[in-house]
């Protein structure tokens, strides 16, 4: 057995330049962002693996100690001599503080932290902290630290009253960058910050105003996340003098639960890149009756934004729901790098769904990249009522259409398919339709061969012939052992096949099979089998 070795050329740890090493040290430890909040434990988990790090040779505690980039960092969940040592060896450079105590009595206890940072104002930088209201830690919020480029704020409000509102750092907060605010009643101005890169509010009981978030919008063309929940106090509306923001960076944007007249505001008055990261859209429960006019009023917002996240995405579904609107484009995605859209209102009806989706994606035709439509499941609607199934066929974007065998659409979703509801050979529904999934088990295989029959009954060389289809038969359950498929004789599987029209005719056990067929042939065995195991002679 040959076994190779490390090559000569490259030296051992020990040996690379002192700036080689203090930079994979960097790269190795956990990094602080906006992303952090102040319950984290993002200081423990630091310290813990530098820490690590000291103990491997006398060398590393000597580039660790004397590196004051390494020490930035204090919080009130490690001891006391770490925050001290931190200090020591900082060398005045930029401090990030934590603070996340939400009992009073954890901070009667300790209060060292307090009186080691108030003395060293001028070095902070990031402030983060989940507290109760009425913990001195409050006290910090009020004193100006002019140098402050990142704020955290996050008040457990179930553990204290909500008091009056705070001046945040005296009022000189035009320094800072980044904003994370929850639950935090401050006394709000309209030139309050400026320049933002970050804004994150999260209600209740902020008491701020539509024309607030607003003007900080404006005055904050650099913007790149906004991210707004639960803000249900903006009642008052915005003037005209704040029409058509330009955020050409911003790459996130997240309104969720906060009302109808503040999302109105939002989508109304910003313009935004076509092409967003990460767009969220949630409409609260108890304002459903405005939400198709909302959709309506921001169309001119909604869809170059779609139209391009939809563009690049991997997989864009729309979600036929009882009353609401889900649009969802690479949601579940692993890549980070993947746009992502999250768009959910209920008080929508389906009619109205299906024509906005097909509108917004409609600019001089369709593209060769549609929309997978999924149906069924436990919050399907009746689909006989109020025109739906009318409405779903009539759809032009739908390329994929996924059906859940766990409710009675099934087969209504299979007669729209093969001309039913008014549709034919001549006019067929989801005209282009290239991908058929039936999930689970609860329909019967005989629905199926009639429908793609019908839908194939007449291939005629016209612009509405129905492309050819790819039927895929997956199992909803991967541990399940009975009725993964419905039963389907190989006589019925053989005439699906000999449509013309049926590009293919599939089946799949477990979607973490990279597309392997769950069904096989054995040769040694001469039956099929199915996932390793032998199957009945009589399914197929």
């Amino acid at each position: 057995m040959e076994i190779h070795t490390p090559s000569k050329s490259l030296p051992p740890i020990d040996q690379l330049p002192l700036e080689t090493i203090i930079e994979i040290f960097h790269i190795s430890l956990p990094s602080d962002d906006h992303e952090n909040s102040p319950h984290s434990g993002f200081a423990r988990s630091y310290f813990g693996q530098l820490w690590d790090l000291r103990r491997v040779c006398k060398r590393w505690v000597f580039v660790i100690d004397g590196t004051p980039s390494f020490w930035t960092a204090v919080s009130s969940r490690i001891p006391r001599h770490i925050n001290s040592t931190v200090l020591l060896r900082s060398s005045g450079r930029p401090l990030t503080i934590y603070s996340t105590d939400p009992s009073p009595r954890f901070i009667a206890d300790d209060p060292g932290l307090l009186e080691l940072m108030t003395p060293v104002r001028a070095s902070w930088r990031t402030l983060a902290i989940g507290s109760a209201i009425d913990t001195p830690f409050v006290d910090w919020l009020t004193a100006p630290a002019p140098d402050l480029e990142k704020i955290n704020l996050h008040f457990f409000s179930l553990f204290s009253r909500i008091g009056t509102p705070l001046v945040l750092l005296g009022g000189r907060t035009k320094n800072i960058r980044e904003v994370s605010i929850a639950r935090v009643p401050l006394l709000w101005t309209r030139d309050m910050f400026c320049s933002l890169r970050v804004l994150k509010l999260r209600g209740p009981y902020l008491e701020i105003e539509m024309e607030h978030i607003l003007g900080f919008v404006s005055q904050s063309p650099s913007l790149e996340i906004l991210y707004l929940y639960e803000v249900t106090n903006s009642v008052r509306t915005p003037d005209t003098t704040h029409h058509n923001i330009a955020l050409p960076h911003l790459h996130t944007l997240d309104v969720v639960n906060c009302g109808v007249e503040l999302t109105r505001s939002v989508f109304r008055h910003i313009t935004v890149p076509p092409l967003l990261s990460s767009l969220r859209v949630h409409l609260p429960s108890n304002q459903t009756s405005n939400s198709e006019p909302l959709l309506t009023e921001t169309s001119a917002f909604f869809q170059p934004v779609l139209r391009s996240v939809h563009g690049a995405a991997s997989r864009s579904i729309f979600y036929v729901s009882e009353g609401s609107l889900e649009w969802s484009v690479n949601k579940d995605s692993r890549d980070d790098k993947d746009p992502r859209v999250d768009l959910s209102m209920t008080g929508v009806s389906t009619s109205f769904a299906c024509g906005w989706v097909d509108q917004t994606l409609e600019i001089d035709g369709y593209s060769e990249k549609g929309v997978e439509l999924v149906v069924g499941g436990y919050n399907c609607p009746n689909l006989h009522e109020h025109g739906r199934l009318s409405s779903l066929g009539s759809m032009l974007c739908v390329t994929k259409l996924n059906i859940d065998a766990r409710s009675q659409a099934v087969q209504a979703l299979l007669q729209l398919l093969g001309g039913g509801y008014g549709f034919g050979p001549s006019a067929p529904s989801l005209p282009r339709l290239q991908e058929l999934e039936l999930v689970g088990s609860e329909w019967e295989a005989g629905w199926l061969l009639p429908a793609v029959r019908r839908r194939f009954s007449a291939r005629i060389n016209s612009p509405d012939e129905p492309p050819d289809l790819n039927i895929l038969i997956a199992s909803d359950n991967r541990w399940a052992v009975i009725r993964l498929f419905p039963i389907m004789d190989v006589a019925t599987v053989m005439a699906i096949r000999g449509v013309k029209g049926v590009r293919s005719l599939s089946f799949l056990l477990n979607r973490n099979t990279d597309g392997k067929p769950a069904i096989t042939w054995s040769d040694e065995l001469a039956m099929p089998v199915w996932g390793g195991r032998v199957m009945g002679r009589a399914v197929f």
